[in-house]
């Protein structure tokens, strides 16, 4: 459980944690979540981080890099459907079960996900469109009289 507090800076004074059964060091996800905590939304262009090095004891430097230039990891919506759901949704009339579907995380990831598909898709179309056009000697004089379809059944 975490404390939702703005504040310009954040101060590591450890870069390991107790996860209920042993002491190991933050993953890049969760440096991430906590550093990114450093600047107040609306009042300042940017926040601070300071990692406290205490005594004697220094980072290991590979340790330190994983942290900090490591990648997060995706998150994944838990988000499902269920009958009690369905249930709560139509006794509350005020809720809408459209609005709650396009409002959830997982909603918003397809749609990025499409958009990107989409992206994909135009950038093919283009390429494909790009390409130059097959001309075949021998189909000329069909494509001008009629459709390559009644050259075939024609030919049947």
């Amino acid at each position: 459980m975490g404390v939702n507090m703005p504040a310009r800076s954040v101060i590591f004074d450890a870069l390991d944690k107790f996860d209920g059964s042993k002491r190991r060091q933050l993953n890049c996800t969760e440096y991430i979540q906590m550093a990114g905590r450093a600047g107040r939304r609306g009042i300042d262009d940017s926040g601070f981080v300071a990692i406290l090095s205490k005594g004697c004891d220094t980072y290991d430097y590979a340790a330190l890099l994983s942290i900090l230039l490591g990648k997060a990891i995706s998150l994944e919506s838990k988000f499902r459907i269920t009958y009690n759901m369905l249930l709560n949704i139509i006794r509350a009339e005020q809720l809408n079960i459209n609005d709650m579907l396009q409002s959830s995380y997982v909603e918003r990831v397809s749609l990025r996900a499409l958009s990107s598909k989409n992206e994909e898709i135009a950038k093919t179309l283009e390429k494909v469109n790009a390409l130059p056009k097959l001309t075949c000697v021998d189909c000329t004089e069909v494509e001008e009289s009629a459709s390559i379809n009644n050259y075939y059944a024609t030919l049947i």
